[in-house]
């Protein structure tokens, strides 16, 4: 008798354990390394320092990954709990944690042949820029998207660095942007490894937040979190520079 007691009270326990045991859903898009395929990890540099930092609160991270348009109106509609990584600009509507997980540059890049150069007046010269549609790319380029459309594409979709570059050396596009690492990243890791591509000038850094929507639930979970992502900050740091410190520049 005693030992079927016992036995009531561990599986009680467990049951106890596994439904107190908070899941959190996030969203994000194949921006590699930061938020996929880092070293084996899924869910790239960021997801493993904030699942990491959220199993500390009892809280189990389930990441997954959508085009980046998709994932912003999932978690705007309530769908999803937040997004792993995010900026203002791209969901203003969102609650923002007060650090910022990091920071990332945007940098340009041309063809080797190109002579265009970013100067401290943003002008590209009648030249067609790529943008990824629904990116938060900073001032003052943001900017510049909006005010001229006749010289700026747009993508969608899956695979949109990889498709950028592709497009990029198909002489469809005359100037491609995105964080100096995830490019590096993509020329690395992708089959796009036998383009050559040159940096034309970097933007200045900009952080970016992990951001959820903003019902009471979550209003109450971000305070608890936000002295948290004060230490998540410190480790992504020490990570970036531990892995791509040859990367990391200022802008011009």
């Amino acid at each position: 008798m005693k030992r079927k007691y016992l036995l009531f009270l561990i599986l009680l326990f467990i049951n106890y354990t596994a439904l107190s045991k908070q899941v959190l859903t996030l969203a994000t898009t194949h921006w590699c390394p930061y938020t996929c395929d880092f070293k084996g990890n899924a869910n790239g540099i960021v997801g493993d320092i904030i699942k990491n930092s959220l199993l500390n609160h009892g809280i189990s991270l389930t990441v997954q990954h959508f085009p980046w348009s998709r994932a912003i109106n999932l978690v705007n509609s309530n769908k999803i709990d937040g997004l792993l990584t995010a900026t203002p600009e791209e969901a203003p509507n969102l609650l923002f944690s007060d650090s910022p997980i990091g920071n990332y540059q945007m940098c340009f890049y041309t063809l080797p042949e190109s002579n265009w150069l970013l100067k401290p007046t943003l002008n590209l010269d009648n030249n067609i820029l790529l943008v990824i549609q629904d990116y938060g790319y900073g001032e003052p380029l943001d900017s510049y998207i909006t005010e001229n459309k006749q010289t700026v594409m747009t993508i969608s979709g899956d695979d949109s660095i990889n498709r950028s570059i592709k497009m990029l050396s198909l002489g469809r596009v005359d100037i491609i942007i995105e964080d100096k690492i995830v490019i590096q990243w993509a020329l690395d890791n992708k089959n796009v490894s036998d383009i050559q591509i040159r940096e034309a000038g970097c933007l200045k850094e900009q952080p970016f937040y992990f951001a959820l929507s903003p019902n009471k639930k979550n209003i109450t979970l971000m305070k608890e979190l936000n002295e948290t992502f004060v230490e998540v900050n410190k480790e992504f740091s020490r990570v970036v520079k531990k892995e791509y410190s040859p990367l990391i520049i200022n802008e011009l």
